[in-house]
């Protein structure tokens, strides 16, 4: 856009419905009519020439503008993606420590009902919670690989 603002000469093979006759052919006055528009032109054009100009220049900022939150957006989806994927892992570790310790609940039930000091009942809501705490830590484990 820049360029547009200097003079610029043209050397074109353009042909009318004279140029058959070699007479006119290589007629200096058309060269001369020519060159003289391709040199004027940034002087007479100058006010669409800076518009021109103008737009490109915006056109190139919001480019720039665009690119950069472009880049800011992946940034930060990346930032999301490896805190959530470091916060599943803390969260496994939790569950694992809560498994270990139902593991023991349940243990303890068994031998309680095994004893007659514990119903039945108490066995079995020990393993449900047991069960429900490995089901927890699945669902933790398959959100840590979709956010990987």
């Amino acid at each position: 856009a820049r360029a547009e603002f200097l003079p610029s000469l043209d050397i074109t093979g353009g042909v009318g419905y004279r140029g058959f006759n070699p007479r006119y052919l290589f007629d200096p006055q058309a060269f001369v009519a020519n060159a003289t528009g391709g040199l004027v032109a940034p002087l007479i054009n100058r006010a669409a020439i800076k518009a021109a100009y103008l737009t490109a220049d915006a056109r190139q900022l919001q480019a720039l503008y665009d690119y950069q939150r472009v880049v800011l957006d992946a940034y930060t989806e990346v930032v999301n993606r490896v805190t959530a994927a470091e916060n599943y892992g803390r969260s496994i570790e939790l569950k694992r420590q809560q498994l270990k310790a139902l593991d023991a609940s349940v243990d303890i039930a068994s031998k309680l009902f095994q004893n007659a000091r514990a119903e039945y009942i108490e066995v079995l809501f020990a393993q449900r919670d047991m069960m429900n705490a490995r089901i927890e830590v699945v669902d933790i484990k398959r959100q840590q690989l979709s956010a990987l």
